[in-house]
């Protein structure tokens, strides 16, 4: 008998997989916004050579914690930029170590609570200058010599709009900056993600892709992209720029997430195991569509014990969604069968 209940809801577990997923994700606007961004705050800057023009290789940057310990290096692009974004508030030391130039180090402060970016913008002296530039902090600073200053102006606006979760106004102003730089991939990456949303897939990829080409080392574009085709079920296609990202972000916990999934969709499941186990690590408490995917990973691996614990877990954190009626019902089914939690 427990042998054919067990059967009667796999289909139910199957329809999970395809359907609450997405129900989630759409439903949680705020969340979703947040994961894409890497939680919006972080620190982002341009590099230059004195005397040059041009960058004619990327140049390493380093952050440091207060204490001097590691937190995560990134290189620029061919136009100097660079971005760490999605770390908590407190103090960072910024590092660039350019051989042929003076070392440069400046401390960051990101306030609690802050959801923007702070944005730097460093000159290089050639080692034997008497005197290094101190870093430009003014917010228009990071992007001067790649777009024009009344659209980087829109953009700051918009993105202070999108903080407040003011869309529609944010939207305006990512249009604007547009309209005056078509290229600016940071308006470009932020207008896809008010379009993605809105649930609007085909111009949010389109954006996101526009975004890529004109900055192929901005690591949110990449894993936005990624996560535009899991929604379109273009999970193979999706995991191309995933892994870009990744690369470049190794710590985003949208990418590791946006990665299981897309493996698990492919019924790749030993990826999508490792994948899950790494967005994990990097949450902050208890994510509720976390708990989601892992149940739908366990369910595929047949660890039915381990997967009503975490569609419970996910029900003490979401219970009123049109997610939660679903999974109440899995819940119920697994325990009809005599599924109990692991001991």
């Amino acid at each position: 008998m427990r042998t054919l209940r067990t059967r009667k809801f796999w289909p139910r577990f199957s329809i999970l997989i395809w359907v609450a997923l997405p129900l989630m994700t759409i439903g949680n606007v705020t969340a979703w916004a947040q994961f894409v961004t890497g939680q919006s705050r972080g620190i982002a800057g341009t590099v230059k050579l004195k005397g040059k023009a041009t960058i004619e290789q990327r140049i390493e940057v380093t952050l440091l914690s207060s204490d001097r310990r590691p937190v995560d290096h990134s290189f620029t692009d061919s136009l100097g930029s660079f971005q760490f974004l999605g770390i908590g508030p407190g103090q960072y030391i910024i590092v660039i170590d350019e051989p042929g130039y003076q070392r440069l180090e400046d401390t960051v402060e990101i306030p609690p609570r802050s959801q923007s970016v702070q944005r730097r913008y460093y000159l290089l002296e050639p080692k034997g200058s008497s005197s290094t530039a101190p870093a430009d902090t003014s917010p228009v600073s990071a992007q001067k010599f790649q777009v024009p200053r009344e659209a980087r102006e829109f953009f700051e606006k918009g993105e202070r709009q999108l903080s407040k979760r003011r869309y529609h106004e944010a939207a305006g102003d990512f249009d604007r900056a547009l309209a005056i730089a078509p290229n600016f991939a940071d308006a470009l990456s932020d207008r896809a993600l008010i379009y993605m949303q809105q649930n609007d897939l085909t111009k949010a990829r389109e954006l996101y892709k526009e975004a890529v080409a004109s900055n192929p080392q901005m690591s949110d574009a990449l894993i936005g992209l990624g996560s535009v085709l899991n929604r379109e079920g273009n999970s193979e296609a999706a995991l191309e720029p995933l892994t870009k990202g990744l690369a470049l972000k190794p710590n985003s916990y949208l990418g590791h997430f946006e990665s299981c999934r897309a493996y698990l969709n492919l019924g790749r499941l030993e990826p999508a195991a490792d994948e899950c186990k790494r967005a994990k690590k990097l949450t902050e408490g208890s994510r509720p569509e976390l708990h989601i995917l892992m149940g739908n990973l366990f369910l595929r691996q047949g660890r039915k014990s381990e997967a009503l614990t975490e569609f419970e877990a996910y029900l003490r954190l979401d219970s009123s969604s049109a997610t939660a009626a679903q999974v109440r019902s899995v819940v119920k089914s697994l325990q009809d069968a005599g599924v109990g939690n692991p001991k």
